[in-house]
């Protein structure tokens, strides 16, 4: 991992795109590291990827084998591995008795087979879009600080050393204090817990920054 010190050593985040940011967030989490370590010690039968293996990749949202947090290799990113349901899997979602299991990734349609299916499906598509669009909007990652995100990565990496607040202050200008400015120290002392609970979000929820 880079110097959270240099600011140099994180010029590289200039070139990255969406699914680089996913990797560099996901790569710091701790959890992401301890699986990580349980999926290499799960050893596969044959040329078969272990069942740790796939679990894990559901969890995360990526495609097995978990890439190692310290590798440049990052993962090919999924909305979920496997990519969809089975017929079985799908099966849970219906029930002979009592209500249908509540569930945000499915829906159930009704059509009417005595009229024409065009309009219904058109209809259909018009909302099941929109639904998907709010969905989305809920879980994207705060790109309003996107701007911000080389020094996320920053005050990430400088956690994982226990560095100080005062000593983040030295290394990371935006969050020293503006001079002549009587609140000063209690804006850049806000401004710095506020990012860093923005820095684990995104650590904790890479994939929003996928729309995934």
């Amino acid at each position: 991992m880079p110097d959270w010190k240099n600011h140099d050593d994180y010029k590289f985040t200039k070139s990255l795109d969406s699914y680089g940011w996913a990797w560099e967030f996901i790569r710091r989490n701790k959890a992401y590291r301890i699986d990580y370590k349980k999926a290499t010690k799960s050893k596969p039968a044959s040329f078969l990827i272990s069942s740790t293996h796939v679990a894990l990749a559901e969890k995360w949202g990526i495609e097995p084998p978990l890439p190692d947090p310290k590798g440049s290799k990052r993962p090919r990113f999924r909305s979920g591995y496997p990519k969809s349901d089975s017929y079985s899997a799908l099966a849970r979602y219906f029930t002979d008795e009592g209500e249908l299991p509540q569930s945000p990734r499915y829906v159930v349609l009704v059509f009417d087979l005595s009229a024409s299916l065009e309009p219904q499906l058109a209809r259909t598509r018009s909302v099941l879009k929109g639904w998907q669009r709010g969905s989305q909007r809920s879980e994207k990652a705060p790109y309003i600080a996107k701007k911000n995100w080389t020094n996320f990565l920053r005050l990430l990496d400088a956690a994982e050393v226990h560095a100080t607040g005062a000593e983040i202050r030295q290394y990371i200008t935006i969050y020293r204090p503006k001079p002549n400015d009587d609140e000063g120290p209690s804006k850049a002392a806000n401004k710095l817990s506020h990012h860093r609970r923005l820095a684990r979000d995104l650590r904790d929820h890479p994939l929003r920054i996928l729309g995934l």
